[in-house]
């Protein structure tokens, strides 16, 4: 079966082979683990569309049988200060220059089926208007939008909700991950079918020898106030009162000048070390591994890669008891911890009970990492199985449909 996959990653090894004018920062890393999991099968034929910045023309690749195209998806090879100028530009043309260099790769390679990952991005979702009539299509959700707390000024967000609603109100077939999403998805599109499918494996092989712990706590993630980082220099600031040398390492890419004036300005510019983003998620995972607990206070997510790798590594874990998060201890054990969202005083807690209790961590983390292995760790030949069973309702739908009309 030939199936493109409509998305946007970027990573180290594809960098060196399209060789950009300038290297590209790692994004979307469950994107290669996807495309890891249907390498060298037997039943697909997997062409990856990709945008890819400052690229000069388009790139065609082959990499370990699975086909890529990539393409420039600006409309001016122009520095990052002109991203929001540049998709005022796009607003006005429905981002026409990037959905016309995908309906150009996709008749190219008339596929039997078309899956879009992540309708929320539609400087390359938004040429699902343009392909859903021609080609059968598949989803899988990332997010959601439209549940981000968005800057109201932007004129970009209302068009990202605009755009992600409508995909999933006009499709016929997605796939989930938890059954939390799959609710969220028929909420906004009652009729639609829907198909277990994850990404991959997020295990992750354990660092050996154990680093030495140079850090109380570690937020690895994009740094924003979505993802809880103001909540936790928050609870920070009211935990030095206590104790003063609790130490934090922020990990990731984002806006950090307002985040580190915000440390200042709450006396924390000796407790926190800014690692900032680092160029590949094993530079993260060895970094991460030297704190003693693992921290994310999201405000909205699925399952946070964040969370999962934590268990891996065996690091305990602190988030919010958001989006599917809830299913790592729905039978009953407690995995993780996990606490309201904005709950400032119950994150303070949460910080001390694991602080102060090196054997409660211990036992945590071994529980967490079997349920890692149990929850995050399908198999390649699964997940095949998932994906060829999605496909092939997507393509049996689309023929229904086809002789209906």
């Amino acid at each position: 079966m030939k199936v493109v996959w409509i998305c946007h990653f970027t990573n180290e090894e594809i960098n060196t082979l399209v060789n950009p004018n300038k290297v590209v920062s790692e994004m979307a890393p469950w994107i290669p683990m996807a495309i890891r999991t249907v390498e060298g099968c037997e039943s697909l034929d997997v062409h990856v569309i990709a945008p890819w910045p400052n690229i000069p023309s388009d790139k065609q690749i082959e990499l370990r049988g699975i086909h890529y195209y990539f393409y420039n998806p600006y409309i001016f090879n122009r520095p990052r200060l002109l991203y929001n100028k540049h998709f005022s530009l796009d607003l006005f043309t429905n981002f026409k220059r990037a959905r016309k260099k995908v309906c150009k790769f996709v008749n190219q390679i008339k596929p039997d089926v078309i899956h879009l990952y992540g309708v929320e991005n539609p400087y390359y979702s938004a040429s699902f208007f343009d392909l859903k009539d021609k080609y059968p299509f598949i989803l899988s959700v990332q997010g959601f939008i439209y549940k981000e707390k968005l800057n109201p000024n932007n004129k970009f967000s209302p068009k990202r909700i605009k755009i992600e609603r409508s995909i999933i109100e006009q499709s016929k077939v997605s796939f989930y991950e938890t059954s939390i999403q799959a609710k969220d998805i028929q909420n906004i599109n009652p009729n639609i079918e829907l198909f277990y499918h994850t990404y991959g494996s997020y295990e992750i092989p354990l660092i050996e020898p154990r680093p030495e712990k140079k850090y109380d706590l570690v937020f690895f993630a994009r740094v924003c106030k979505d993802k809880g980082i103001v909540d936790l220099m928050d609870a920070l600031a009211l935990f030095k009162n206590k104790y003063p040398k609790t130490s934090l390492l922020v990990i990731g890419g984002g806006n950090l000048d307002g985040f580190k004036e915000y440390a200042r300005e709450h006396g924390l510019e000796n407790n926190i070390t800014w690692a900032g983003f680092q160029r590949t998620r094993e530079d993260v995972f060895k970094l991460a591994s030297e704190a003693r607990i693992s921290i994310l206070p999201t405000h909205n997510d699925v399952i946070p890669g964040t969370v999962m790798e934590s268990m891996f590594l065996k690091l305990p874990v602190i988030t919010n008891n958001v989006g599917s998060i809830p299913i790592i201890n729905e039978d009953g054990n407690e995995y993780i911890i996990m606490n309201e969202c904005g709950n400032i005083q119950q994150l303070v807690l949460s910080i001390e009970k694991l602080l102060t209790d090196e054997q409660l961590c211990e036992d945590m983390v071994e529980k967490a990492y079997k349920r890692a292995k149990e929850l995050f760790a399908p198999s390649d030949e699964k997940l095949q199985r998932c994906l060829i069973d999605g496909y092939t309702r997507s393509r049996e739908l689309f023929l229904l449909s086809e002789h209906r009309f």
